[in-house]
């Protein structure tokens, strides 16, 4: 599903390619415009709550936690590569809405 904080704040969860993964796709920007980050890859299914991201070659390591229509992201280890130097992968997003047709 998606979810959302406002219109350019999104995170997008699919199933993975394998059982026990999600492919997933963060673009986040703070601070009027000045602070942003983008990262797309496949996390690691670790309980029905919670995923986990680790980039190969790269420190970083990015941890989702699932609770309700909520997920929330907390930069586990230095993803500095894929974000401003001043900003973080973190905080909440609301699962956003679908739109059924009639």
């Amino acid at each position: 599903g998606d979810y959302t904080r406002d219109k350019r704040n999104i995170v997008s969860i699919r199933d993975g390619r394998k059982p026990g993964k999600l492919a997933f796709f963060v673009h986040f920007q703070k601070d009027n415009g000045d602070c942003s980050g983008e990262l797309k890859g496949e996390a690691d299914v670790r309980s029905p709550k919670i995923a986990v991201y680790r980039a190969q070659g790269n420190p970083c390591e990015l941890e989702f936690l699932f609770d309700g229509n909520k997920v929330t992201l907390r930069e586990v280890a230095a993803c500095g590569s894929y974000r401003d130097i001043r900003c973080f992968f973190e905080g909440s997003f609301n699962r956003k809405k679908e739109i059924r047709k009639k």
